[in-house]
């Protein structure tokens, strides 16, 4: 009986590693990383310049489309499009007691959009991500400029042939 004792307490114990072992992964597991497309930002920005970001807030839809974003309990914003008279200087999102700024072209940010899954950095012990408190679009309206060129006038350039006409008798020399 003791043999069997000593293998059954030997099982009980190498499940119970097995078992926290497990829930430890899997806590783990569940742990979001910084989004690496994104600088993290501690405090709260509610403009562009707050964020340090050329560029004024942008509306939607006449400057972009979005969707999640939306509701009190999203965590995450997907930038669909942006209009072609528009550079997006950058997107800000804030959750808890900080945000993120993704700026396009720079982190791994595609230049254009769909920018998808953009959200405010983790939180807690347990890094997770919060849901979203403001979110917005920052950027500058394109200019065309138009430039007309004209070539410059010059004075036409031929030969004046001053002609002249004698008399029989008389000579006379063209001036």
């Amino acid at each position: 009986m003791t043999f069997i004792g000593r293998r059954s307490l030997r099982a009980a114990v190498a499940g119970a590693l097995l078992a926290t072992g497990f829930v430890l992964g899997t806590a783990t597991a569940h742990a979001a990383a910084e989004d690496p497309r994104a600088a993290r930002h501690e405090g709260n920005a509610s403009t562009c310049a707050d964020a340090k970001l050329a560029g004024s807030i942008l509306t939607s839809p006449d400057d972009y489309t979005y969707t999640r974003g939306k509701l009190e309990d999203d965590q995450y914003l997907d930038i669909l499009t942006v209009s072609p008279d528009i550079t997006v200087t950058g997107i800000v999102v804030k959750g808890g007691s900080a945000y993120n700024v993704y700026e396009p072209g720079k982190l791994g940010l595609p230049d254009s959009p769909p920018w998808m899954d953009l959200r405010a950095p983790v939180t807690g012990q347990n890094a997770n991500i919060p849901q979203l408190s403001h979110w917005f679009v920052c950027g500058t309206e394109n200019t065309t400029t138009t430039t007309t060129t004209t070539a410059p006038s010059t004075p036409a350039t031929g030969t004046t042939t001053a002609t002249t006409t004698a008399s029989p008798g008389t000579s006379r020399r063209a001036p």
